[in-house]
């Protein structure tokens, strides 16, 4: 795994710092522990065991070596994104969170099992990596950088809003339900299982504990439509999409599932 002591790596983490401040626009004030002022060794302890076990659990299915990218200051929650380069014998950039499992989610009765998540988004072959956006101008930028920044906003969701996320549950990524992703005719996501890996990569065991992976799937703002007037369920749109020959991850051509 490549870190922060390689030189080529190093440089990555100082032109992203500047990015990853940007993901909060405003202070929040944080609902646990993890804060500058009140750190709780327990859950601190959890994401380092995370931090030890996600790259060998991803490494069982993908043959290239992850790039770790953090945030070298958190107000919020301490977020790393793990990213593996295409290759080719997967043509996609695959990215995982790391860090959003530290928190239990505030599941309902029944769920608790799932209290701890992390995110997955594969990108095509062909998009730039997070170093290269940052060399953009900014608007050319905002049309690369949307899938990281929608990933660590949907990461945080749970944690600033004590509630959880599960398969089938949708996000809508702007404030106005016409508004799309920038450079992109998406307008929300849809968190459901990682189908592009294995079924055993979709959780992984730490400190004694399952962690489950969810992958997210852009939505159309039609798609997005239908679902929340429950002409569809999220559930129904994801097996649609899978007939469609789709995975989780971002398809930027393919039909309107509707």
């Amino acid at each position: 795994m490549l870190t922060e002591d390689v030189e080529d790596t190093a440089d990555i983490h100082r032109r992203l710092a500047a990015y990853f401040r940007r993901l909060d626009l405003a202070y929040v004030e944080p609902m646990t522990y993890y804060s500058p002022h009140h750190r709780n060794p327990e859950m601190e302890d959890f994401e380092q065991a995370v931090h030890r076990t996600l790259p060998n659990h991803f490494g069982q299915f993908l043959d290239a070596e992850p790039v770790d990218v953090f945030e070298p200051i958190s107000d919020q929650m301490h977020l790393h994104l793990y990213m593996w380069a295409p290759t080719p014998r997967r043509n996609v950039w695959t990215i995982s969170t790391a860090g959003m499992s530290a928190h239990r989610m505030n599941t309902p009765p029944g769920f608790s099992h799932f209290s701890r998540a992390e995110l997955v988004i594969t990108l095509p072959a062909d998009w730039p990596s997070l170093a290269e956006i940052q060399t953009m101008p900014a608007e050319m930028a905002a049309t690369y950088q949307w899938p990281f920044e929608e990933l660590a906003a949907a990461a945080r969701l749970p944690y600033l809003s004590n509630t959880w996320l599960g398969r089938g549950h949708t996000i809508r990524g702007q404030d106005a339900a016409d508004k799309t992703f920038d450079g992109s005719e998406f307008s929300a996501l849809l968190l459901d299982a990682v189908t592009s890996l294995p079924p055993e990569a979709m959780s992984m065991e730490v400190a004694g504990t399952t962690v489950h992976f969810l992958g997210l799937y852009p939505l159309y703002r039609r798609e997005l439509e239908y679902i929340l007037d429950r002409e569809l369920t999220g559930h129904e749109w994801f097996h649609r999409c899978l007939n469609a020959g789709f995975h989780e991850g971002l398809f930027i051509e393919r039909p309107i599932l509707v």
